[in-house]
C-alpha cells in the first residue's frame, strides 16, 4: 500500500519514529493493576482489625520500581552514547 500522508518535517527526526501511545497504555495497565490489587485485598475495617494495605504498599513498591528503571527519554539509561 502507498501511504498519502504528508511526512511532519517540523517535528525532530528522533520524535517522528517514537511511539507515544506505548508508555501511555503502560501507566495504564500498571495503574489498573494497583485497583485490582486494592479491590481483592481491601476488606472493611474494625476497630480490632484495621484495613489491611500490605499488598497495596508492595505493589505500589514494584509499581514506583518500574518506574525508575524505565529508560525515559530513550536511551538515557541503557549508556548508549550513539544519541
Amino acid at each position: 500500500m502507498v501511504d498519502f500522508r504528508r511526512p511532519d518535517y517540523d517535528t525532530p527526526r528522533v520524535l517522528r519514529h517514537v511511539d507515544l501511545m506505548l508508555p501511555v497504555l503502560a501507566l495504564v495497565t500498571a495503574g489498573i493493576g494497583v485497583l485490582m490489587v486494592y479491590s481483592a485485598t481491601r476488606g472493611p475495617a474494625t476497630d480490632l482489625r484495621p484495613a489491611e494495605t500490605f499488598f497495596l504498599g508492595r505493589q505500589c513498591g514494584w509499581w514506583a520500581l518500574g518506574q525508575q528503571r524505565w529508560p525515559w527519554p530513550p536511551g538515557s539509561g541503557t549508556g548508549d552514547s550513539s544519541g
